[in-house]
C-alpha cells in the first residue's frame, strides 16, 4: 500500500508541477487581446510614418500587421517576452517620430 500511495503522490505532484507551470508562463487571453490591437496600432504607426521605415524593414515580424500573429505569439510568451516586444516597438516609435528619423542600433531586435 506504500509503494502505491508514494507512487500516487509523486503522480499528482507532477501533474500539478506541469500543469501549473504552462498556464503560468503563458499570458492570458484578454492580456494578449490587449497586447496585439496594441501591437496593431504601433505597426500602422509606423507605416504612417516614413521615418520608421528602417525599422519596419529591420525587423517586419515585430511590425506585422496581421493581429493574430501578434495574438498567437503572445499567447504561447511570458510576461516578460511581451513586455519587452512592447517597449522595443515604443523606443522605436519614439526614436523615428522625435528624433528626426530611426537609427539602428545593435540592440535585442527578436520576436
Amino acid at each position: 500500500m506504500t509503494g502505491r500511495l508514494i507512487t500516487g503522490f509523486s503522480a499528482a505532484l507532477l501533474a500539478i508541477a506541469f500543469g501549473a507551470a504552462t498556464p503560468a508562463s503563458a499570458a492570458s487571453d484578454g492580456f494578449c487581446r490587449d497586447y496585439a490591437q496594441t501591437a496593431v496600432r504601433e505597426v500602422h504607426a509606423a507605416f504612417d510614418s516614413p521615418r520608421c521605415q528602417g525599422a519596419v524593414q529591420q525587423n517586419p515580424a515585430r511590425w506585422n500587421p496581421d493581429y493574430h500573429a501578434h495574438y498567437d505569439w503572445c499567447r504561447g510568451s511570458s510576461k516578460r517576452d511581451t513586455d519587452r516586444e512592447s517597449g522595443a516597438r515604443r523606443a522605436v516609435l519614439d526614436d523615428c517620430h522625435h528624433d528626426g528619423g530611426w537609427r539602428h542600433d545593435d540592440g535585442d531586435h527578436h520576436w
